[in-house]
């Protein structure tokens, strides 16, 4: 493994987002050249801010091992955007680099449609019992992949049961109960909506990042608004960079199957959709109360 001079090092610790730019012009083979002699903690970042697919052939050039590693070091819902656009070839080696534990959230994330909210979800987020304490929450916060200002209480099936603002717990000791600190929790989103309708979704305005459930109404994360809107960009240069080179027939049928998924998921019978509205009317009348413990 050739030495990668030092200057270049720096310039990827630094300005990760222009060096791939650069990358996404080279040939797959020499940007992975380039990458064999880099720290994976410098590679991850720099693959996330690359257009997905130039940083899907790039990875598929290296070594599994190593672009497991890289990939640890980025954003998991870029490495998963990523890793969406290999072949199983060379998708399964690089997920088998994983953990145990995440690469079950990737295989999970990749299950979903990449035009669906579930495929953009950060399953890391920290969500608590609601018997937990804020000394708990603190620790869950400090730990937790990405910095949101929010975090979720969740019964013992998984349920949305309550928020607390990470700006509460400074007011409270770690020994006081977190659900002290709770409010009523915004509408989730399920997973199979289309992320064009999760942007539109009014909650934004209170909320920095929502949480995302399955049909069971099941917490699996949460997604920000900003990832969303990242992703709707994402995914028009993703179908861009295959038409310049693979089968667009693919991605349109992907497209068509999550429309199909979301008009599914909104008729289902899994959340009575009366008492949706009922929860949205109130919300908008009355002050957000406690949850109670």
């Amino acid at each position: 493994m050739a030495d990668t001079p030092a200057l270049s090092l720096a310039f990827l610790a630094r300005n990760p987002e222009s060096a791939g730019a650069v990358l996404n012009d080279l040939p797959p083979s020499d940007a992975s050249a380039f990458f064999a002699g880099v720290p994976p903690r410098l590679i991850g970042p720099v693959l996330a801010r690359m257009a997905p697919w130039p940083a899907a052939r790039c990875l598929a050039e290296l070594a599994p091992d190593l672009a497991a590693a890289a990939l640890r070091e980025a954003p998991f819902q870029d490495a998963a955007a990523i890793l969406r656009l290999l072949d199983e070839t060379a998708r399964g080696p690089v997920v088998e680099g994983f953990p145990r534990r995440l690469a079950a959230d990737f295989r999970r994330s990749l299950d979903y449609p990449e035009g669906t909210v579930g495929a953009w979800v950060d399953p890391g987020v920290p969500v608590l019992a609601p018997d937990a304490m804020v000394g708990d929450a603190r620790k869950a916060a400090r730990k937790a992949r990405t910095l949101i200002d929010v975090l979720f209480l969740v019964d013992d099936k998984r349920r949305l049961a309550g928020v607390v603002r990470t700006s509460a717990l400074l007011r409270l000791d770690d020994t006081a109960a977190l659900a002290t600190a709770a409010d009523q929790p915004p509408l989730p989103l399920l997973a199979r909506m289309r992320i064009a309708s999760a942007l539109e979704v009014a909650d934004w305005e209170d909320y920095s990042a929502l949480p995302v459930v399955t049909r069971r109404d099941q917490v699996i994360g949460a997604v920000t608004r900003a990832v969303l809107g990242e992703a709707a960009r994402k995914g028009a240069a993703a179908v861009s960079g295959q038409a310049a080179g693979a089968d667009l027939s693919s991605h349109l049928f992907a497209s068509y199957g999550a429309t199909i998924l979301e008009v599914l998921s909104l008729t289902a019978p899994a959340r009575p959709l009366a008492q949706d509205k009922a929860r949205r009317k109130v919300r908008a009348t009355k002050t957000p109360g406690k949850v109670t413990p």
